[in-house]
Parts: structure tokens; sequence; C-alpha cells
């Protein structure tokens, strides 16, 4: 009898094995959000572009996966990680307080920054007290600049609404993550006389955030992936490019 169900048994075992390679032979495509500030991320020929849309696809293809990217508004692209619509998403600033969303760690590190008209003192925070300072709404932003530190902010729908208003004179400062606000600075296409010289604030790192829920195979190998990237300097190189 047991002769009899040997060539079942294996059949049915080499089904096994040629399932389990199937499903190793499938490369698993990783969905990235790309947040919608540039030079981070921006619309380029209908397509997503960007310093966190090149270092999502170089930390996906280091996976060994492939990828597809969306451009998304930060607040949009953080829920997409949490309902586990977006697989990844390199971002300034952490993933905030939602424990859905998790960073695997640091890519670059940035700062935050002020910046005013020329002629306006900007040499330390104590110039900043008793003024108003327009910030991106949604976005990071320094923790110190609050109004409990006696800071009046002035949320703005983008960088470039803020400093339309520095040059206005309706605010006395605009705010913001410095790669952000220095390429939104550039777009403008004003000289440079009309801005004093920016103030450097606290340090904010440019995060790999993955949804909570991400399997644990994908989520070692993005880890593994930014362990090697790092050592090789590639984050560096890639960052370069967009003057970070």
């Amino acid at each position: 009898m047991l002769r009899q169900h040997a060539p079942m048994t294996a059949c049915a075992l080499l089904a096994c094995v040629l399932f389990a390679w199937d499903g190793h032979a499938q490369t698993r495509t990783l969905r990235i959000a790309v947040v919608d500030s540039a030079p981070y991320g921006f619309a380029q020929g209908g397509q997503p572009a960007g310093l966190s849309s090149e270092l999502g696809l170089a930390l996906a293809a280091g996976a060994g996966c492939e990828s597809t990217a969306t451009l998304l508004s930060r607040a949009d692209a953080l829920r997409a990680l949490a309902a586990g619509k977006a697989d990844m998403a390199v971002m300034p600033g952490g993933p905030g307080s939602d424990k859905a969303v998790v960073s695997l760690g640091p890519l670059l590190h940035s700062r935050f920054a002020a910046i005013g008209r020329a002629g306006t003192p900007l040499r330390s925070r104590d110039d900043l007290r008793g003024k108003t300072v327009a910030v991106v709404r949604g976005d990071p932003r320094d923790p110190l600049l609050s109004t409990r530190h006696g800071v009046a902010l002035l949320p703005v729908p983008n960088a470039t609404r803020g400093l339309k208003l520095l040059v206005a004179g309706q605010v006395e400062f605009v705010a913001g993550e410095w790669l952000s606000l220095l390429h939104a600075v550039d777009a403008m296409h004003l000289p440079a006389r009309i801005f004093g010289s920016p103030l450097l604030l606290s340090p904010v790192s440019v995060d790999l955030l993955v949804p909570a829920s991400l399997d644990q195979e994908s989520a070692a190998r993005l880890a593994q992936a930014l362990e090697r990237l790092e050592a090789r300097e590639s984050f560096r190189a890639i960052a370069a490019r967009y003057g970070l």
C-alpha cells in the first residue's frame, strides 16, 4: 500500500517545490508615494521625479523589487501609507504621530531654516520673537517655532505663497525645510538682494517611511538596501545633485 501512494506523495512534494519556486521568481512591486514638494517631488514628463523619487527608486531596486510611483501631497502620502495603499515613501520630517507609519531610518539630514527680507535682522531665534512667520500648512516644522516661544505662525498652502507674502511685507519671515525653501526662492526668479541670509534652525532628517503593516520580507529587504546604499554613499551622491 505504501508503494502505491509513493508516486502521489512525490508529485505532491514536487508541486509544493514548484509553487515555492514560482513565488520567489515573482518580483515584488513596491508602491512609492512621492511627496509633492519640489525638489523632493514634482511632475516631469507626466511622471513623478525629484529627490524623493530617485531615492525611492534606488531603494526599491536595491531591495530587488520593481516599483511604481505616485505623486501625492505629504498628508495624502502619509494617509496612503497608514492605509496600506502605498508601501514606502522618502520624505523629510519623519512619520509624525501616526503609529500606522514607521521609519526604517534616515537617509539624509537637512535643516529647518527661516528667511526674511534684506535688512531685517535675523541672527538668532530671538529675532523671531514677536514676529509673524509663514509656514507651510501640514509640513514638518522646527519644534521651537511656535506661539509658546513668542512666534506668530501664519499657515500658507506652499512656500511660494509664503515668500510672496514676505516680499509684500505681510509677514516678517518664512520658515520651512531648507532645501524646499531654497528651491521656492529660486523658482520665483527674484533677485537675491531681496532676501537676507537665512537662519538655520534645528536638524530635520529625510526618512524612509513604510506602513507598520508592511510584510516582514519587504521591510527587511528595504532595511538591507538602505544599509548597503548608505555605506556606498549613494544617497549623498543623489542628494548632491539637488543641493543637499
